[in-house]
């Protein structure tokens, strides 16, 4: 495995979930700060990829998602997919005619666009009752 710097797995994550949330018709991210770490935190760490981003922190104990979509939109570098606004963040796609596929792959060759939808699926999952993940209409 590839070390990568902090800055480029929360780059990596932000993106892939951006790109999950879109692909599950997911307008934003809002809610409780407390509710939608904690409801991360549990899709993450049932997530198969997620010793890929040890730069993530979702335990109890310490959270860094929050942070992570915050600082998504400026971000340096090139960049598929990213989060804006403050408070309900809004996941945006850079390039939506490369497709799902073509996306997840500039993301992290070896996490299927699929594999990112599952993972916001779960958070959606979780966070269900809480409406901190809103799907379009």
């Amino acid at each position: 495995m590839t070390t990568t710097s902090i800055a480029q797995q929360e780059k990596s994550v932000a993106e892939g979930l951006a790109l999950g949330a879109t692909m599950l018709d997911i307008t934003g991210i809002g809610g409780s700060m407390q509710s939608l770490e904690s409801d991360f935190g549990r899709a993450w760490r049932d997530w198969r990829y997620r010793d890929r981003f040890p730069a993530i922190k979702a335990s109890p104990l310490q959270h860094s998602i929050v942070r992570v979509l915050s600082k998504s939109a400026s971000r340096r570098g090139p960049r598929v997919a990213y989060w804006t606004g403050d408070w309900p963040f809004v996941p945006v796609l850079e390039y939506p005619e490369w497709g799902f596929d073509g996306l997840a792959e500039h993301i992290d060759e070896s996490i299927a666009a699929s594999a990112w939808m599952e993972l916001v699926g779960a958070w959606q999952k979780r966070a269900n009752n809480r409406t901190s993940l809103g799907a379009g209409n």
